[in-house]
């Protein structure tokens, strides 16, 4: 677990680096609450894994539910947007990764910190089964496979990362 924990603080260190505080004005609160749940489901099921709950497949299939429910929701405020902002909201889905893994480690983790996650859980299934049939020019099928090679290979590093 101590590995996980230095893996989410390395990213947030390395972001943490080029942030402009005031651009938080500009962004969505309701994307920043997404991306944090994001993060937090993220957090909790890398912890599952590591305990041999999640399998391999499990681990990416989560990956890529959580990855495309937010990169849905982002995109639905436009290209420009999308590009100006998404590792500002990255870093709230870090943060909230990070706080979970913190709490696992700590002792601290609630059953009121899993109905926050079972509830995070809700806002991005509710994204996922209202999906549109396209995003940009792509089907949603053809988008989805994207998604789910881009979590393959974050998985595999991540595994690498953790010497698994």
């Amino acid at each position: 677990m101590k590995k996980i924990l230095l893996i989410s603080l390395i990213s947030l260190t390395t972001f943490a680096q080029s942030y402009d505080p005031n651009r938080v004005l500009k962004l969505d609160t309701d994307l920043i609450n997404l991306f944090s749940c994001s993060g937090m489901v993220s957090g909790n099921s890398l912890s599952s894994w590591d305990s041999g709950i999640f399998s391999d497949d499990q681990m990416i299939d989560i990956m890529t539910f959580n990855t495309t429910a937010v990169e849905l929701a982002l995109a639905e405020k436009g290209i420009e947007y999308y590009t100006e902002y998404l590792k500002d909201f990255n870093e709230f889905a870090e943060q909230g990764f990070n706080d979970i893994l913190e709490a696992i480690e700590e002792g601290n983790f609630t059953w009121e910190l899993q109905s926050e996650i079972d509830y995070c859980q809700y806002k991005i299934n509710k994204i996922i089964l209202n999906q549109p049939e396209k995003v940009g020019s792509y089907s949603m099928d053809r988008f989805r496979d994207a998604v789910r090679e881009a979590s393959k290979e974050r998985f595999k590093f991540i595994k690498q990362l953790l010497n698994y």
